[in-house]
C-alpha cells in the first residue's frame, strides 16, 4: 500500500490527547504498516525523539539503543501476525493521570467486538547478571546495581490501574492485556530467574515472552485483536475519567483487603520493600531506627503508611512461626485517622476495635523509652511542639522517636502550614541523633506523582506561581493538568454544582482568611462569613468532613483537607495572599486570628510568608483531575490567568 494510504489512515505524529482534565501522552502514533514503514525509512528514530523533546520527556544515548532494537524485535512480531495492516500501535504511551509510560500498546476490537488494549513491557534484557529477591515483585538487576521490578509485575500495575480508576475500563468496556517481551532474553539462559515460583502471581497476570517466542506472542496478538478501530479504542480511554474509588479516603477498604485492587507502581514498591525488610530486621535485632520517606502531595505516602500498618499488625513468617507486630498509625491532625477508621469501620466487625492502631501524635509524651514497636507518622510535617488541645508534652518528633523501637516518618515540607509546625527531617535527625536512633532516609524518596492528573509538572508550576522558592526551572508548555480561573465565587460554586452533576466528587476549599463562628455549634444554619453576598460555613468537623456528603457544601479549611483528596478541588484564595508591583506577597494580617496558625508570626515574618504560600500549595493540590481557583485580590486573579495561559 502506498505511504499517503497510511497517513490517511493515522499519521505517526506526536500526538497529545487531551483526557479531559488529564492528559495522554502518547510519543508515536501510527500503524502496523505505518510503523513498518517509518523502520524501512530510518525515520522512526528522529520521530520518537521528536515526540519526548515535545512532551518534556528527557533521553539518553541508551534509551535511544533501546528504542532502535524494541521497534525492529516488535515491528518482526507484527509482520508474523495476520492482523491488520491498519491496526493502530503506540510507542511510549502514558498511563492516563500517572507519570509511566507503556512501552508498546496495540489496539482494535476482540471477536465478540470488544475494544481491547494490549500493552508490551519490552526488555532488551540478555539474561546474564539478574537474581531473585525476597519480594515477590522486585528482581535484582547487576547491570543497574540495584532491585528493580519483576516486568510482569511492572507491566501488571499499568494496566490494574487504567482497568480500577478509568471509568470507561471499570465498567468493562475496554479489555486490557498486559504481557511481557524479553526480545534479547533466551530461554535457555536463566530463565528459572525470572519464572521463580515467588513471581507466580504477576506471571499469571502478565505472561513472558522470550527471544524464541516471537511466533508465539505473534499468535497472542492475533488471538486478541482481530479487527482494527481506527483510534475508537484510545477515544474511549480518552473519555474515561478517574473513578470515586481512586482516592485514597473512598477505597481504604479495598486497599488494604484485596492484593490486586492496589497494586503498587515503581518506587512505592522498592521504597516499601526496603521500610518493610528494615523495620522487620530491626525489631529482631531490637535496634532502634529511624526511616525518613519524603514525598510530594499524591505521591502515595499515606498509602504507603497504611499498607505498612496491614502488613505489619498481619504478621508475618519468622522461623516457622506467624509472627505480629503491633504497629499503630500516627498522625498530628484527626481528619485522616478519623476518615480512614470510618472507612475500615466493615473490618472491625471481624477484627474488634480499630482505635489501638490509630493515634494522635500527642500521645506519647510521658511514654517510656522504646514501649511501642512500631509508629508509622503520616503527615509529619504537621508535628508540633506540644498538643493544643491537652498541653502536653514538649516536642511531638522527639516523644515519638523516643516511645518507639522503630519510626517511620512520611514527609514533605512543602506543607508546613502553620507557625506552629516543626515536622522537618532537620529536627527528625536532631532528635534520632540525640536518642541513639539510626537514620535511614537515603534512596526513600517517593518521586511519582498519582495526584493532580500524574502533573510533576503542574507541582512545579505551582512552585513558581506562587513564589516559592525553587531550584527547578519554570515549565513551560502544556501542564497536564485542567487549572482554571474564575472570576466570582457565584461562578466557582456553578462551576463545582456541575462537575458534581457529572458524577465527579468535588468541593470547595480556602484559606484561614475568615474566623471559624459556628466550631462545635450543632447548628448548621449558621454561617461564619460571607463572600460578595453568599454566605458560607466552615467544615462543621475537621475528622470526617472529607468523606461526608451532607457536609459537602461546607468549606474545607487546611486541617480538614492535608492528605486528602478530591477529583475537583476549588480553591477560594483570601487576602492573605495578593499581587503587587509584579510580585506575590503575603499578608498575615488577613488571616483570621482565631485558627492559631499565625500566632508568632511577627516574631519570624520570613517563616509566616513561607506558611501562607504553603497552605496554598497543599489546597491546590487537592484536586486529581482539576482545580477550579477564585482569588479575592484581583489583581492575583488576572496574574493567575496569565501564567494559565503561559
Amino acid at each position: 500500500m502506498k505511504r499517503e494510504n497510511w497517513r490517511q489512515c493515522h499519521d505517526p505524529l506526536h500526538i497529545l490527547y487531551t483526557i479531559n482534565s488529564g492528559v495522554i501522552m502518547i510519543i508515536y502514533q501510527s500503524t502496523k504498516g505505518g510503523l513498518s514503514e517509518d523502520i524501512a525509512d530510518r525515520t522512526i528514530l528522529d520521530k520518537i525523539k521528536e515526540g519526548s523533546k515535545r512532551h518534556h520527556i528527557p533521553f539518553d544515548s541508551s534509551e535511544i539503543r533501546s528504542w532502535k532494537d524494541s521497534t525492529k524485535a516488535m515491528n518482526e512480531v507484527l509482520n508474523r501476525t495476520a492482523i491488520s495492516d491498519y491496526t493502530d500501535i503506540y510507542i511510549e504511551y502514558n498511563v492516563p493521570y500517572t507519570q509511566f509510560r507503556a512501552d508498546f500498546c496495540i489496539t482494535g476490537y476482540n471477536t465478540e467486538d470488544k475494544p481491547v488494549d494490549m500493552i508490551i513491557e519490552m526488555k532488551g534484557w540478555d539474561g546474564e547478571d539478574i537474581h531473585t529477591t525476597e519480594n515477590s515483585s522486585l528482581i535484582h538487576a547487576d547491570f543497574y546495581r540495584k532491585d528493580v521490578l519483576h516486568p510482569s509485575y511492572q507491566v501488571w500495575s499499568y494496566a490494574n490501574y487504567i482497568r480500577y480508576f478509568n471509568s470507561e475500563v471499570v465498567e468493562g468496556q475496554v479489555d486490557i492485556d498486559p504481557c511481557v517481551y524479553l526480545y534479547n532474553f533466551s530461554s535457555s539462559k536463566r530463565k528459572e530467574v525470572i519464572e521463580d515460583p515467588r513471581y507466580k502471581l504477576c506471571l499469571s497476570k502478565a505472561p513472558v515472552y522470550y527471544y524464541e517466542d516471537f511466533k508465539r506472542l505473534a499468535n497472542r496478538i492475533d488471538d486478541l485483536i482481530k479487527k482494527p478501530d481506527f483510534g475508537k479504542v484510545i477515544g474511549k480511554i480518552e473519555k474515561g475519567r478517574l473513578t470515586v474509588d481512586s482516592s485514597l479516603q473512598k477505597s481504604l477498604r479495598r486497599v488494604l483487603t484485596e492484593r490486586e485492587f492496589f497494586v503498587p507502581m515503581e518506587d512505592q514498591v522498592i521504597i516499601y520493600d526496603r521500610i518493610l525488610r528494615g523495620t522487620r530486621k530491626a525489631l529482631e535485632m531490637r535496634q532502634k531506627k529511624v526511616f525518613i520517606v519524603r514525598g510530594g502531595p499524591g505521591t502515595g505516602k499515606s498509602v504507603m503508611a497504611l499498607k505498612l500498618l496491614s502488613e505489619l499488625v498481619g504478621g508475618y513468617e519468622l522461623r516457622g512461626s506467624h509472627t505480629f507486630t503491633p504497629a499503630i498509625y500516627v498522625t498530628k491532625t484527626s481528619a485522616p485517622r478519623a476518615t480512614y477508621k470510618k472507612e475500615l469501620v466493615r473490618l472491625a466487625k471481624d477484627v474488634g476495635s480499630l482505635d489501638p492502631l490509630f493515634m494522635g501524635a500527642s500521645s506519647f509524651a510521658e511514654k517510656e523509652s522504646n514501649e511501642y514497636p512500631v509508629l508509622i507518622v503520616d503527615e509529619a510535617h504537621r508535628l508540633t511542639t506540644r498538643s493544643s488541645q491537652y498541653h502536653k508534652g514538649e516536642n511531638q518528633v522527639k516523644e515519638i522517636i523516643n516511645a518507639s523501637l522503630v519510626s517511620v516518618f512520611l514527609i514533605d515540607e512543602h506543607q508546613n502550614v502553620s507557625m506552629a509546625d516543626i515536622g522537618t527531617v532537620d529536627e527528625i535527625k536532631k532528635w534520632a541523633k540525640k536518642l541513639d536512633a539510626e537514620v535511614i532516609e537515603d534512596g526513600l524518596q517517593l518521586k511519582t506523582q498519582f495526584r493532580c492528573s500524574g502533573s510533576d509538572y503542574y507541582l512545579k508550576w505551582l512552585d513558581h506561581v506562587l513564589m516559592i522558592p525553587t531550584d527547578s526551572p519554570m515549565p513551560t508548555g502544556d501542564l497536564g493538568y485542567k487549572v482554571t480561573v474564575v472570576d466570582s465565587i457565584q461562578e466557582l460554586q456553578e462551576e463545582i454544582r456541575d462537575r458534581r452533576s457529572k458524577g465527579r466528587s468535588a468541593r470547595l476549599v480556602a484559606g484561614y482568611c475568615w474566623d471559624w463562628d459556628t466550631k462545635d455549634d450543632g447548628n448548621r444554619e449558621k454561617t461564619d462569613f460571607n463572600l460578595d453576598g453568599v454566605d458560607f460555613r466552615w467544615n462543621s468537623t475537621t475528622d470526617t468532613w472529607s468523606n461526608d456528603d451532607r457536609l459537602k457544601d461546607e468549606i474545607g479549611c487546611i486541617h480538614s483537607v492535608q492528605g486528602m483528596e478530591f477529583q475537583v478541588a476549588g480553591v477560594i484564595i483570601g487576602d492573605d495572599l495578593k499581587y503587587r508591583d509584579g510580585k506575590v506577597i503575603t499578608d498575615p494580617e488577613a488571616r483570621s486570628d482565631k485558627n492559631g496558625t499565625m500566632r508568632g508570626y511577627k516574631n519570624d515574618p520570613k517563616r509566616a510568608d513561607l506558611v501562607i504560600r504553603n497552605t496554598y500549595y497543599t489546597l491546590m493540590s487537592r484536586g486529581q483531575e482539576e482545580c477550579i481557583v477564585y482569588c479575592v485580590d484581583r489583581a492575583l486573579a488576572e496574574y493567575f490567568k496569565e501564567q494559565v495561559k503561559m
